[in-house]
This record gives structure tokens, C-alpha cells and sequence, in this order.
């Protein structure tokens, strides 16, 4: 618009020159329409300015990180006019990363509807945020500007999901003991009088106190209750993956080993960490991990846990896999006390291991993940 303005003024200069130098009436009648023509433009331009019509709208919601979703902006206009030329900003911004782009479109509407695809992608996993800003449109000369209507454009949120790979896995399945789990061994008998493992015949020692009396009358012999064994058998997924890139490994990492949980049927749980303690989610399929990739992926916002996650306890752990940029003594500490005989895996993406290895608890095993190196890193990985 800067440019029709600057040569408008150079030919109404030179027009005026020519009115100047020139004594006759053609030079008159031509300074008069000179002067004429921006209202003339702006008054023709009105109708097709007032009737322009946007709509905006993501063709899919979802997709894996390194895919395209179109983005389609369909423009008419509402009455019999030709606008002139338009512009809008289409600005996005990942919501995990902070990373902000802009693109410009320029267009024409008329009655035909006119539909201007954009693919959009990211190569990082995150919701981003689509939105259409500083739309304006020009009259014919493109002299005089108006901010378009965007308020039926509202925003849409795109989300990426992480990158699940297919790295050499295993369970480990030796399960462990645990007096808070809820779950019992159902090859060996233990001490706990709230779950009853079997019967047995009588033998020297027992205490009376284990003796089925009623079916011991039945049978003639005596027979002796064996309770049960409650044994942590559970996987938990500490999540702290922060913000940037450092969160798209992390995330990538999540990804490929709850997809391999949920393959084996192996239920398993995520939490996180806020100012009230854990929050926790149970997983016992891919769809069921979709909610809680939801919060990860939108960390960036001010977002409720409460309808994702619970406060549960730590019962039944027997693995705690604590995904993070930079280990958190308090959490590690925090997780220990309520789980201290599970095993403690930290993935990390630490720059420097040597830092963080001397403030790790006993037995803690320490895997550094780097970009485009989840798979490698992970082969061999027990859960």
C-alpha cells in the first residue's frame, strides 16, 4: 500500500505541475479528477470490502510430529462486489516448545469462493496454536485500508503427537515385594491375612491361630491357611520434561515405551509432579495414554491435572522410570520413600552425565538420551 501511495502523490505532483504550466482548461479538468479518483476508488470499493467473508479451519486435529495438516481459508464475498486486495497474518505458536511462526496470504474475494490451503507441520511434538491476526484490505487503488472481520477465524489447535520408535526391549519379570501393593503372587504364599493363598496340611510349628477349623471338622486332617504375597509388579513413568527440545526427546522416549507396555498388555502408570505431591494416571492401553500426552504436549498453558490425573499411592511400583532434563533431588527423594524397594531408572538428556551421577541414590541406573538417538539409546533398555 506504502508503494500505490508513493506513486499516487508522484502523479498527482506532476498533475499539479502541469496545471501550473499549463493555462487551459484540460489542465484544470485533469487536476480535478486527479484529486477525484481516491474517493471515487473508495466508494466503489466499499461493497465488496463490506461483503468479504473468511472462514478458517484445521482438517485434522491430531497427527504424528514430521506430518502435514492442511489448513484451509475459504473466502467469498456476500455480495455481487469484487474487493480489493487483502491480507492476512496466520501466526502459530508450539505450545511446548515457544517457538512462534508467521505466515502472510494475499487474495482477492469475489462470489466464487476462493480456498487457499496451507500444509501445516512440526518437527517437534507439541500442540500448536493456529490463529489468523492482522487481516486488511485495500480499496481498488490501494490507497486506503480497513481491518477485515476475523471473528469468525477462531483459533485452531493442532496437536503433534511424539514419535514412536522400535527400539530391542524386555520385562523384567521378577516381581517384588511390596506390603502396600494390591496385588498378590500366585506361586508363593506370604504373611498378609487379607488375602488368603491356599491350604495345606498341618506341620509342626504352624500356629494354631492358621488353622481352618471348619473345613479341618470336614476333612479329618488338619489344614493350615496360607495368606498372601503381595508383590509390586506396576511400571511408573515419572514425567518432568519441561519446555523446548529437550522435551521432545523426553516425550519421544514416554511415547516408545509406553507403546511397547501397551503392546504386551502390561498395565503401567504416569505421574507428575506439582506443588500437592503426585499426580497419577493409570494406562492400560494406547488410548488410554492419549489423555495424559495431552497435558505433556500443552504444558506450556496454565493446564488442570484433575481431570487426567489422581492422587493415588505409590502401591504395587516396582519400577519407577523418572523422565527428565536434569534430575530433581526432592522428587527422587519423595519417590523413594514411597516406593524404597522399587527400581529407579532416570532417563535424561543431561549434557553432562558426570554432574548429576554423584547426587544419584544407591542402585540408580542413568541412561542419557540424545536428539535423534532414542532408538540406539534405548535398545537393551529392561522395563
Amino acid at each position: 500500500m506504502l508503494k500505490n501511495r508513493i506513486s499516487y502523490f508522484l502523479i498527482l505532483l506532476g498533475v499539479f505541475l502541469f496545471f501550473v504550466c499549463y493555462n487551459g482548461y484540460i489542465s484544470y479538468y485533469v487536476l480535478l479528477v486527479a484529486l477525484a479518483l481516491p474517493f471515487l476508488s473508495l466508494l466503489l470499493s466499499l461493497p465488496g470490502i463490506l461483503g468479504i467473508r473468511l472462514e478458517f479451519q484445521a482438517e485434522e486435529l491430531s497427527a504424528q510430529k514430521g506430518q502435514s495438516v492442511p489448513l484451509r481459508l475459504t473466502i467469498a464475498s456476500a455480495l455481487p462486489f469484487v474487493s480489493g486486495r487483502a491480507k492476512v497474518t496466520l501466526r502459530t505458536k508450539n505450545i511446548l516448545t515457544g517457538e512462534t511462526q508467521e505466515e502472510h496470504f494475499c487474495f482477492t474475494a469475489s462470489q466464487s469462493p476462493l480456498a487457499i490451503v496451507h500444509q501445516l507441520t512440526s518437527p517437534l511434538c507439541g500442540q500448536v496454536v493456529c490463529q489468523l491476526c492482522k487481516g486488511r484490505v485495500c480499496d481498488y487503488m490501494g490507497l486506503f485500508s480497513f481491518p477485515l472481520r476475523l471473528s469468525r477465524c477462531p483459533r485452531q489447535t493442532v496437536t503433534f503427537y511424539p514419535t514412536v520408535y522400535s527400539p530391542q526391549l524386555s520385562l523384567d519379570q521378577a516381581p517384588q515385594p511390596d506390603s502396600d501393593s494390591e496385588a498378590y503372587s500366585q506361586t508363593k504364599p506370604g504373611d498378609d491375612p487379607s488375602e488368603l493363598f491356599g491350604l495345606r496340611d498341618y506341620r509342626e510349628g504352624d500356629k494354631l491361630s492358621r488353622i481352618h477349623w471348619k473345613l479341618s471338622q470336614k476333612t479329618g486332617a488338619l489344614l493350615v491357611k496360607e495368606f498372601g504375597y503381595p508383590i509390586a509388579d506396576r511400571l511408573l513413568f515419572l514425567l518432568d520434561p519441561g519446555f523446548g527440545r529437550e522435551a521432545d526427546v523426553l516425550l519421544d522416549a514416554f511415547a516408545t515405551l509406553s507403546h511397547f507396555l501397551s503392546v504386551q498388555e502390561v498395565l503401567h502408570r504416569a505421574a507428575l509432579w506439582n506443588k500437592e505431591g503426585f499426580s497419577m494416571k493409570e494406562i492400560t492401553d494406547e488410548e488410554a495414554c492419549l489423555p495424559v500426552l495431552n497435558v505433556l504436549l500443552s504444558v506450556g498453558e496454565t493446564t488442570a491435572l484433575q481431570p487426567v490425573f489422581s492422587q493415588k499411592l505409590f502401591s504395587g511400583v516396582s519400577h519407577i522410570i523418572y523422565l527428565c532434563s536434569t534430575p530433581e533431588q526432592g522428587i527422587v527423594r519423595s519417590a523413594r520413600q514411597q516406593a524404597p524397594f522399587a527400581k529407579l531408572s532416570i532417563l535424561s538428556t543431561e549434557s553432562d552425565p558426570s554432574a548429576i551421577t554423584a547426587d544419584l541414590p544407591a542402585g540408580a541406573e542413568l541412561l542419557v538420551l540424545r536428539p535423534g538417538q532414542i532408538k540406539e539409546a534405548l535398545n537393551g533398555f529392561q522395563l
